[in-house]
């Protein structure tokens, strides 16, 4: 805490860092300024995760059997009584076949250990677990997921560095980042630890940042083997708690907001999914307890009041939502969720290489369950590779902001969004999803397919409840059966300008360029 112009700094990979209880972290910097931690490793012994092979299944009984591998934990640890959320996935890796970790979660109500160091799940849902691949000889890792704890975590600091760490393991994600200021991440390493058996590296995902101001840098990092996303850059919601006059509201912020005179709020409407203000001034910061009351620049239209996220409408601070971020030259490897979740304004996402199992490598989802926002305006997706892999469910990028349920959004919330001269292979569920996006340009992309890649029936670009969009040089090969056609234009699509003679298809026979939904 407090800590002005400290470095720690290893030697390289061969220093460890090694935590030995699960449920905290790693470091922490706090209220800091001018920090660095550089040229090392951070691990955990014992592991906040256990591991082992699934013995026997009964789905409709709700249960299966497992052998826990020697050296791990039983899931009646301290680590996992206290952690907050006890899951597990079903973990494939390379020398058993294509590497999968999940996606979907395994849920277990209790544990019961019995002869010859077997344990027995039950389940509420044998099905789902089922589903989740629990099978006799699979391989299942249980973790113990903590909502804080991770290897590293800066808060409310500034001018932050980390440079060339590797993370093997955290109960949450490898790096927290929190109401931030200027943070820099160069050579981040999140795996497996090399030369070890291990199905997992962390429970959470590769870096979460949430509120931050100034500079936003990642990159030349890797990620891989995580328990969710790699990146997750947004803003916290604050919640609208009552109306003080036609430019003054009552705002909750939860702590993990933070306003200062001269930030630009998003005024959003969860429950349509759509912006009631894309920009309001904050003019005047009055702390009320744990409330906080804002002035604006201008009035305010209607607004739905409530006492959190969950009932009312969400204020996005676009001055601390990692604006300006710059996600450049990094490998995201095979691991469970999104490559780059995404809810900022004027990010650059370049130079990138995506790899992952379920297909999506670029979210901008804004789900609103999770009272993360706001929904991303004038976006650069360029000069990335995106390389798909079976099964690959999703298509390559998704624009889908949603509406309370987390279903799509009434509104266009997103804006302003460029995908530019990206090379996209063998996608198994399409490159492109959007919908609820005002202002989309998809030009100079090369996509290629080889035959019986595709997993899903479909087209490889889908438009949905969008306006401004436009698409030109194309390049595109594609022999596919399942390929429907090559752009899907839904009949809730404005102003779509796709312009044929820059489009250069090599289609299977009979698939049209572009298929038009009509009115019904």
């Amino acid at each position: 805490s407090d800590a002005v112009g400290l470095r720690l700094q290893g030697v390289g990979l061969a220093t460890r860092l090694i935590v030995t209880d699960p449920t905290v972290g790693g470091v922490r910097f706090q209220d800091c300024r001018d920090v660095c931690i550089a040229d090392l490793a951070i691990d955990y012994d014992p592991l906040p995760f256990t591991q082992g092979t699934v013995v026997a299944s009964d789905p409709a009984a709700g249960c299966f059997d497992i052998r826990w591998d020697a050296g791990h934990l039983t899931p009646d640890a301290h680590c996992f009584q206290v952690s907050h959320g006890n899951w597990g996935l079903v973990v494939q890796l390379p020398q058993d076949g294509p590497e999968q970790y999940g996606p979907l979660p395994v849920y277990v109500d209790a544990w019961t250990p019995g002869d010859d160091g077997i344990w027995r799940g039950r389940t509420e849902d044998g099905a789902a677990t089922a589903a989740a691949g629990v099978r006799a000889g699979a391989r299942l890792v249980y973790m113990a997921r903590r909502n804080i704890g991770a290897a590293v975590t800066a808060w409310a600091s500034r001018d932050v560095t980390l440079d060339d760490v590797a993370v093997y393991a955290a109960p949450s994600p490898a790096m927290l980042l929190g109401l931030n200021e200027n943070v820099v991440v160069r050579g981040l390493r999140v795996e497996r630890a090399p030369g070890s058996d291990r199905l997992l590296s962390t429970d959470a995902d590769g870096i979460h940042c949430l509120g931050a101001r100034g500079t936003l840098l990642i990159e030349d990092c890797a990620f891989s083997a995580m328990a969710d996303d790699a990146i997750n850059i947004h803003a916290r919601a604050a919640a609208v708690v009552e109306r003080l006059g036609s430019s003054r509201l009552l705002v909750n912020p939860s702590g993990t907001v933070q306003f200062q005179e001269g930030d630009r709020v998003q005024i959003y409407d969860p429950e349509r999914g759509a912006i009631r203000h894309a920009e309001r001034v904050v003019t005047a910061v009055e702390p009320r307890d744990a409330l906080v009351a804002l002035d604006f620049d201008e009035p305010i239209g209607p607004v739905t009041s409530g006492t959190d996220f969950r009932d009312a409408d969400h204020l996005f601070n676009l001055d601390a939502c990692g604006a300006g971020s710059l996600i450049r030259n990094n490998r995201f490897g095979i691991h469970r969720g999104r490559g780059v979740l995404l809810k900022t304004v004027d990010a650059r996402i370049e130079g990138n290489v995506f790899e992952n199992r379920e297909g999506w490598a670029i979210a901008m989802h804004q789900l609103q369950s999770w009272g993360e926002g706001p929904a991303a305006q004038r976006v650069l997706i360029r000069d990335n590779t995106f390389e798909g892999m079976s099964p690959g469910w999703s298509p390559f990028i998704d624009i889908r902001p949603s509406r309370r349920g987390d279903v799509p959004a009434e509104g266009r919330p997103v804006r302003d969004v460029r995908i530019e001269g990206n090379r996209m292979r063998n996608p198994g569920n399409g490159v492109l999803h959007a919908s609820g996006v005002d202002g989309l340009t998809f030009v100079d992309n090369v996509v290629t397919c080889g035959a019986g890649s595709r997993l899903t029936p479909g087209p490889l670009l889908t438009l949905r409840n969008a306006a401004g969009v436009r698409v030109d040089k194309l390049t595109v090969n594609d022999p596919n059966e399942k390929t429907s056609a090559l752009i899907h234009v839904g009949r809730d699509v404005e102003e779509a300008e796709i312009v044929e003679v820059g489009i250069e298809a090599t289609l299977r026979s009979g698939v049209p360029v572009i298929s038009r939904e009509e009115a019904p």
